[in-house]
């Protein structure tokens, strides 16, 4: 055991002192909230970093809820929309239905009783009209003439009078003398009858026209006679336009011939007078 005197002591502590206080200052204590090595500056500008992200990430966040929120009310209005187009859709197909029907109904109405335009009425004894009794058979050049009942028929070739499709009378010399004979027949043989102007067609749908469909490019040929009697003089309480398409034939429509018989206007002679 080693034993100092109070003055050795003394002299051993002042010699120490300078030791701790350099021992101190060689290795200070870490401190805590950055690594070792990193200076101060440079710890504080990353936390200032990771708190500019947190926030940018937080900001994010909220932006995210923000959208999804706003894909919720467009989804439920897309449905809704949704919703009401299938009504409309099924409202259309409705409509669609109705037209059909009654375009069905149409032309059953028109087959039975054909399409009518221009002036006049139908004939009818229901209306006044006195029968005029059996008419006489009339001649025409270029036209088929027939007995119908106490009416008479003169039947002019379509093939003759009009294009494919076209409702314009051929402008030929001989289209002009037919109709000439047929408007002085009348006058002279018939002047106090009541006339109708039909269209006929075959059976072969339309095509390649701008007629939607044979009843009315029927009803446009024979307003195309109509107008042709009405220029060379014939009057217009006489006449009567009407367009039947394909419903009345004279021949089979399978066949060439048959169809070429089927295209026709027929000037119709009533046995009742027009006045």
């Amino acid at each position: 055991m080693i034993s100092l005197s109070k003055t050795q002591f003394s002299t051993l502590f002042l010699a120490l002192i300078p030791l701790c206080v350099v021992g101190c200052t060689v290795a200070p204590p870490r401190i805590s909230g950055y690594p070792t090595g990193v200076p101060p500056a440079t710890h504080q500008a990353l936390q200032q970093q990771q708190a500019n992200l947190m926030a940018r990430f937080e900001e994010l966040n909220a932006r995210t809820a923000s959208l999804d929120a706003d894909n919720q009310r467009l989804q439920a209005h897309l449905a809704q929309q949704q919703q009401q187009t299938a009504k409309m859709q099924a409202s259309l197909q409705q409509s669609r239905d109705t037209v059909a029907d009654l375009r069905d109904e149409l032309t059953i109405e028109r087959r039975n009783q054909g399409s009518y335009a221009g002036q006049g009425a139908l004939p009818s004894t229901e209306v006044g009209y006195t029968p005029a009794g059996n008419l006489p058979l009339a001649n025409i050049p270029g036209a088929d003439v027939n007995q119908d009942g106490g009416d008479i028929r003169i039947r002019l070739d379509g093939a003759q009078l009009f294009a494919s499709g076209k409702a314009s009378i051929k402008n030929t010399s001989q289209n002009s003398k037919l109709i000439d004979d047929v408007v002085s027949t009348i006058q002279s043989q018939y002047p106090q009858q009541r006339v109708t102007v039909e269209g006929h067609t075959d059976s072969d749908p339309i095509r390649r026209s701008s007629w939607k469909n044979n009843e009315e490019l029927s009803l446009g040929r024979a307003r195309a006679v109509y107008h042709a009697l009405r220029k060379r003089g014939l009057p217009e309480a006489q006449l009567s336009v009407a367009g039947y398409g394909s419903s009345r034939p004279l021949a089979d429509n399978n066949s060439p011939a048959g169809k070429a018989r089927n295209r026709r206007v027929e000037i119709v002679i009533h046995a009742q007078s027009a006045r």
